[in-house]
């Protein structure tokens, strides 16, 4: 019985953490064939624009805030969002020499709230906790869940805080 509850568990957190971890595939969708060229420039720019967004979540140049999600743990605290969405558009708009549509400012909005700041956190977490470290899915998920007593949902917390809890996790110090 211990067993089976265990397994039950234990499938729970694969999934949660292949959701959490796996990045989405575009073959399906039609906007990808349709603006590939916007798409191109989008992900020249893009790539740069996460490096030095992961650089700054690194050296504490912005805070985490706590937001108990499954789904995204953390979320940055950044102000200056609008202005890089902005650029990005521009910087599309002079590559492509084109103005983009509605559809493709929508489409490119969505990606960066959503899908870029995904890849953010999981960059910051992939490069400096979870990479150093032999521990699987299961581990991640029982460290975030452990989390949950420690921090309050909205707190703020720097990354090398962070980075300080995951050590003294990892070697079972403060649980």
């Amino acid at each position: 019985m211990f067993v089976k509850a265990i397994e039950v568990l234990q499938k729970a957190a694969t999934k949660w953490g292949n959701e959490f971890l796996q990045e989405e595939e575009s073959r399906d969708n039609p906007f990808v064939f349709d603006h590939e060229e916007v798409l191109g420039t989008a992900n020249d720019y893009l790539t740069t624009y996460i490096e030095e967004e992961i650089q700054k979540v690194m050296h504490d140049q912005q805070t985490l805030i706590f937001t108990n999600s499954q789904h995204m743990p953390f979320a940055r605290e950044d102000q200056q969002k609008d202005r890089h969405l902005e650029e990005l558009m521009q910087y599309i708009e002079r590559i492509t020499e084109e103005p983009l549509t509605v559809y493709e400012k929508a489409y490119l909005t969505y990606i960066f709230y959503n899908d870029v700041e995904e890849s953010i956190m999981n960059g910051v977490f992939y490069r400096t906790l979870f990479k150093s470290t032999s521990y699987g899915q299961w581990d991640m998920y029982l460290f975030l869940h452990k989390l949950e007593v420690i921090l309050q949902q909205g707190q703020e917390i720097v990354f090398t805080d962070l980075q300080e809890l995951y050590a003294a996790y990892t070697f079972k110090k403060i649980w």
